[in-house]
């Protein structure tokens, strides 16, 4: 790696644009998104190495990574969550090794120390039920913050595999008392914070509820809303030259309309700090209920970085049933989508498919392990993969790794 790319990467704060300053105008309408040509794929991780353990994972959430130092500094370790239906959803760390490269050196394996339990509270208030670690950011003094993402089904949950709850007066959906229902279309969900302090070897809830939560809805539990609502995703945490960390979330409302939004904070240990995008400035009040704004995207995100390339942000999702990114300066406004030329969703079959949850992985930056973004898979450079989850029935899950290379 040449001086200078070490050098932007050493100083990527003063190199990430300020998200400040005037928003009525369009500056990303003319903005060029470049283009991208792939590899050949290559299989990252497949859960069904671990289906012996005692704590076998069922991925189902995206890949962020977070980096740490080994004692020889020709390699580095990798950890990202994963959570095990065996044990009621608890989350864990999915450990391996790598080189700046993307060699691996040391193959990755489900880690079975509990980090965070699923708490599945029987009242929708307390805002703890099925809970997914997703959007971690490692602080350079060792702490790791991690967003909770909570789904809430009506005071049941799933166990194991078999992703249903008995029909009950809080979620039936017209099935008779006892009978199996789908969950999701009884889901409410809302957004936590935890944290694993320095030395720690697991995550707690920022405080006790309902002071954990960062983002929740405007209204309360509906009984058989028959969709999904609620804060429903969230990205990874970037953290800006302004002193903001930032998320990209999607808010989803009962009338089945969706409010795509970035959300911020300047304190991570403090949940009732976050903003939501209000159409004009981060002032909505959504650790307390309030809605964010839609920023006029149709883009369903997943992942969220800074490109060292495009000197922009970028974020990879779903666009028109393909998995695709988009690049911005500021957060609000964002260029056309452009497609990786791979299926999102794709029907699920006999073999690995139903690609989801894609996000961007770089060796090449994640090697930067005292660096607070780079460490936390949040830069990205000319060349990441591409990664994302694929199923294959019954139970089969792995990580998809695809090589990129993006173009002015």
């Amino acid at each position: 790696m040449t001086l200078k790319a070490l050098a932007l990467i050493a100083a990527i704060g003063l190199h990430m644009p300020t998200l400040a300053g005037a928003l009525d105008a369009r500056p990303e309408a003319k903005l060029n998104p470049g283009s991208v040509t792939t590899g050949k794929s290559f299989v990252v991780y497949d859960a069904g190495t671990d289906a012996g353990s005692a704590c076998a994972p069922y991925l189902d959430s995206p890949i962020l990574p977070l980096s740490f130092p080994t004692a020889n500094h020709q390699d580095f370790e990798v950890w990202t969550s994963v959570v095990s239906p065996f044990n009621n959803g608890t989350n864990y760390w999915l450990k391996g090794r790598m080189s700046p490269a993307g060699a691996e050196t040391s193959p990755f394996h489900v880690a079975c120390g509990p980090i965070l339990p699923s708490a599945h509270q029987a009242e929708s208030t307390q805002y703890s039920g099925s809970e997914w670690l997703i959007g971690l950011f490692k602080q350079s003094e060792g702490s790791i913050y991690g967003i909770v993402h909570n789904e809430y089904y009506g005071g049941d949950y799933p166990k194991g595999f078999d992703f249903s709850i008995p029909a009950s007066p809080r979620c039936n959906l017209g099935a008779a008392p006892g009978k199996k229902v789908n969950p999701l279309n009884c889901t409410y969900t809302t957004l936590l914070m935890a944290v694993m302090g320095k030395g720690e070897s697991s995550f707690k809830h920022i405080a006790d509820a309902p002071k954990h939560v960062i983002a929740r809805p405007s209204f309360d539990y509906v009984p058989d809303a028959g969709r999904v609502t609620g804060y429903f995703t969230n990205t990874n945490i970037v953290k800006n030259s302004d002193g903001y960390y930032y998320v990209m979330t999607v808010d989803m409302l009962p009338n089945a309309s969706q409010r795509h939004c970035p959300i911020r904070t300047s304190d991570l240990s403090n949940p009732s700090m976050w903003k939501g995008w209000n159409g004009t400035e981060y002032s909505a009040e959504i650790s307390k209920g309030a809605d964010c704004a839609e920023i006029g995207v149709s883009f369903f995100p997943f992942y969220l970085g800074y490109s060292s390339y495009f000197e922009k942000f970028i974020m990879v999702g779903g666009h028109g049933g393909h998995i695709s990114y988009e690049i911005s300066s500021d957060m609000i406004h964002w260029s056309e989508p452009v497609s990786f030329g791979i299926p999102l969703f794709d029907p699920q079959t006999g073999d690995w498919s139903a690609n989801n949850y894609p996000s961007l992985m770089d060796p090449a930056e994640l090697q930067h392990t005292q660096d607070a973004n780079a460490s936390s898979g949040s830069v990205v450079g000319q060349r990441p993969w591409l990664v994302f989850v694929q199923h294959k029935n019954p139970r089969g899950t792995r990580i998809l790794g695809v090589p990129v290379t993006f173009s002015k």
